[in-house]
């Protein structure tokens, strides 16, 4: 079959070669029930996805072991979107120089009363596979925007990004929906940001869609750079005003001569192109001082704060900003008072 469609076909004169994700269950070696063994397939099949696509799985038993897990966990999760599990915390972004606060991202967890913290690394793409992270990202933009409000009023510079899921991006009128959390939050639009991922720009609508959310007033980022597509033609049809470079360059500098050419390269472009370019995932010195030297505009990660509730984030704000603000109690996580903070060169932010 897979043989078969190599072979594509012709619609309106463009050739279309589709690929296809193939799970197979074998009677009666993994069932002599039907039902059974359809849904012993379609296991199958979602594996063959997660390994890369393209390709063909025979059925065994750990997948069933793994289907079974992610069952519950959906299940779990659509309970979860019920009784408003969720809670947001924040992130600083932090000028690498001075070690003064930029802004936050906004970052969803959630915390099940059974498995406890559950890793965004786990739920999130079972939430966009099942079209939940919709409710869930208009839930954490909504509590974001009301922060940042908050935040805005004595630091009215900030800047709070939230991360749009490609499935909000497609299913939803993303336009429309930032137009009316605006309108009731009343955040203003320059202290919000979204995040994208560069696949996010390869969509027949994602330009239309992306100058909407500019004539918003809202700033654009695009998310993990360099992880993905990273097609320089649509870096160029749609400036966006950050690049956040992902970490897995920023682990190697120190360790790989490539990664470091790479950091530069994308610094380089940032400024060649008027981009502020944030570095993610900085956690040694070595790190900082490389992305110093070569004039990164602004950098986060463990080095500097790990992701905390607003009312500990509002003690990383410039100390004018920081003195009156007073943090919301919506979507907030207990998380210890005890985070360490660390600044470049031995500052403090001012």
């Amino acid at each position: 079959m897979k043989d078969a469609l190599n072979f594509g076909f012709s619609v309106r004169d463009t050739l279309v070669v589709p690929q296809a994700s193939v799970g197979i269950a074998v009677y009666p070696d993994h069932s002599t029930d039907p039902e059974a063994l359809l849904s012993y397939a379609d296991a199958a099949m979602y594996r063959a996805k997660a390994i890369g696509r393209n390709s063909l799985q025979l059925f065994e038993a750990e997948i069933a072991s793994h289907s079974n897990r992610r069952a519950l966990m959906a299940q779990a999760l659509r309970r979860a979107v019920g009784a408003d599990e969720f809670s947001v915390v924040y992130q600083p972004r932090v000028n690498p120089v001075t070690g003064r606060t930029t802004g936050f991202d906004a970052l969803v967890r959630w915390y099940d009363p059974e498995q406890g913290h559950v890793s965004p690394s786990l739920f999130v793409p079972l939430a966009e596979e099942t079209g939940l992270i919709v409710s869930i990202g208009e839930r954490v933009l909504g509590a974001a925007c009301r922060q940042t409000a908050i935040w805005a009023q004595t630091c009215p510079d900030i800047v709070v990004s939230v991360n749009v899921s490609p499935v909000q991006f497609e299913q939803s009128d993303l336009p429309v929906v930032i137009a009316e959390t605006i309108k009731r939050t009343g955040v203003r639009p320059h202290n919000l940001e979204l995040e994208i991922t560069e696949g996010v720009m390869m969509g027949p609508r994602s330009l239309g869609t992306l100058r909407a959310l500019r004539e918003l007033g809202v700033s654009v980022a695009i998310d993990n750079f360099g992880s993905g597509y990273s097609s320089l033609s649509y870096i160029r049809n749609f400036m966006a005003d950050r690049l956040k470079l992902d970490m897995s360059f920023v682990r190697g500098i120190g360790r790989s001569h490539a990664d470091e050419v790479i950091v530069e390269a994308v610094l380089a472009l940032g400024k060649t192109l008027g981009m502020r370019v944030v570095a993610e995932g900085v956690e040694t010195p070595e790190q900082l001082q490389f992305l110093v030297d070569n004039g990164c505009d602004e950098v986060q990660g463990f080095w500097f704060a790990r992701p905390v509730e607003a009312g500990i984030a509002q003690s990383y704000l410039p100390r004018e900003c920081a003195t009156h603000a007073r943090a919301t109690h919506q979507f907030q996580e207990k998380v210890p008072t005890d985070v360490p903070r660390r600044f470049p060169h031995g500052k403090k932010t001012s």
